[in-house]
């Protein structure tokens, strides 16, 4: 992957990429994305550093917290001592006269009191100033440091409702399976059943999202998934903790199948950039 650029937050290794948070889970399908997120680290695991940490003893928490109430994305600027936000705020403003549901804060990462945030985002050896877009949902998606940022950019890190609630699920740490149908589809009930089934079987619970092939406001994310809206049968993606792609099945799956592609952990070859085959957990 090109354009990449890698740094340490607190304990991890963070990368930067013009893509999705969850990487492998967009990789594995063959997609290529414009868009910019963060993904994880050392092991190619995907997670938000720090986010099991309370930073409810910060005052931007109220904010944040107020947002997410509201259902806002935040663009939070983070800066520190003598170091200007002066460019990256006002692109986090003009995002946010683009993206009305939005609200813009700024956080000095040198102020003892944001300490909490600078542990709960994994902040500590960021690049700053670097602005962090963080979900209706309070999950932080993604960032972009001064040499990438644009309105754009910052806007295209929205995720769509049902991405929001893959990222909360990676989050959590638990797999995810996402089932695309339509009402219409006469599969679709007998898909749900298989799922649920699956997931009765596990110890850790999957997260079933279901994606409408016919939302609108879905319409970004089935494309990165590259699913054909003309199909007449669901699909089935299921991933692993990790957020790699690990099964993706057309109409009734084997509930077997689904168990063990939401266990599976792949090696350290991971998916290939590009969906290619080659290589492949392996």
């Amino acid at each position: 992957m090109k354009n990449r650029i890698s740094f340490i937050l607190g304990k991890k290794i963070f990368v930067f990429f013009f893509s999705l948070i969850y990487l492998n889970l967009i990789a594995c399908t063959g997609v290529k994305s414009n868009q910019a997120s963060e993904a994880s680290n050392i092991t190619k695991e995907n997670s938000i550093s720090g986010s099991y940490v309370s930073g409810n003893d910060s005052p931007l928490q109220k904010d944040i917290d107020k947002a997410k109430k509201e259902g806002k994305t935040v663009f939070l600027v983070v800066t520190e001592k003598n170091i200007s936000a002066t460019k990256a705020l006002d692109i986090a403003k003009q995002a946010n006269k683009l993206q009305k549901k939005s609200v813009v804060l700024q956080m000095n990462r040198d102020d003892v009191a944001n300490k909490s945030l600078v542990d709960k985002y994994g902040l500590a050896g960021a690049p700053v100033p670097i602005v962090l877009v963080i979900a209706t949902n309070g999950v932080a998606i993604g960032g972009l440091m001064e040499n990438q940022l644009t309105a754009e950019a910052l806007i295209n890190l929205i995720p769509s409702p049902k991405q929001t609630e893959v990222y909360l699920a990676l989050n959590d740490k638990k797999p995810v399976i996402i089932v695309v149908s339509k009402k219409s589809f006469i599969d679709k009930k007998s898909v749900l059943e298989k799922c649920n089934e699956a997931i009765s079987k596990l110890k850790t619970k999957p997260v079933l999202i279901e994606v409408d092939m016919d939302d609108k406001n879905e319409a970004g994310f089935l494309k990165q998934l590259q699913v054909d809206i003309l199909s007449t049968k669901t699909i089935t993606f299921v991933s692993n903790v990790k957020g790699e792609i690990t099964g993706t099945y057309i109409s009734t799956p084997d509930v077997n199948n689904i168990t063990k592609a939401a266990m599976l952990v792949k090696q350290s070859g991971g998916c290939c950039p590009g969906g290619s085959g080659k290589g492949c957990g392996k």
